[in-house]
């Protein structure tokens, strides 16, 4: 592992893009979601979407919130047609988040579960979710870690060191991050 002091911190939001990851993070608290998860789960869209609900990749064709792909975007589409709504619909996408990962897909569910077994703290849950539910490559996880963790650690209200309570103070206040332990990635 690469020593704690000449570790990167995670990537902090901005003060509006907190404020719309934390609008998500409730979104995914009312649908179900503990604080934690709901909280990995943005730190992770804010990697892949910036939590756009239109965000395409030019190249891969990957759609939405979570950069959905192959049968996992065709389903938004179905479930987007069943709902009646928008697939652009910030709702229908949580909707759909949670449809996929609590129960209506039993394979996401599990990979789901195996995420958020990671660890008890938001940086473990972010990277489990990471790599098991939207399954980053290595070159992307040692790219995008830093993003992921602060965005996530972000919108749950401060960084935290792994079995601490979290930091209600502002970012950047000096106390290690606990991205530290995740960018040693093989």
């Amino acid at each position: 592992k690469t020593p704690a002091s000449t570790t990167p911190e995670g990537i902090p939001l901005g003060e509006g893009e907190t404020a719309s990851g934390r609008a998500l993070m409730q979104g995914l608290v009312q649908r179900g979601f503990t604080k934690e998860e709901a909280s990995a789960i943005v730190g992770n869209l804010w990697a892949e979407s910036g939590f756009k609900t239109t965000a395409t990749n030019p190249s891969s064709g990957a759609f939405g919130l979570m950069q959905w792909l192959g049968g996992r975007k065709s389903r938004l589409y179905s479930y987007a047609a069943e709902q009646g709504k928008q697939v652009s619909d910030v709702n229908l996408q949580l909707d759909y988040i949670k449809w996929e990962l609590k129960g209506g897909n039993s394979y996401e569910t599990e990979q789901f579960k195996k995420a958020m077994a990671y660890g008890l703290d938001v940086a473990s849950k972010t990277r489990g979710f990471a790599e098991q539910v939207e399954r980053a490559g290595a070159g992307e996880l040692r790219s995008s870690m830093s993003k992921r963790v602060g965005a996530a650690e972000s919108v749950y209200g401060g960084r935290m060191v792994s079995g601490e309570t979290p930091s209600v103070g502002p970012l950047g206040t000096g106390r290690a991050s606990s991205v530290d332990q995740f960018n040693a990635i093989a």
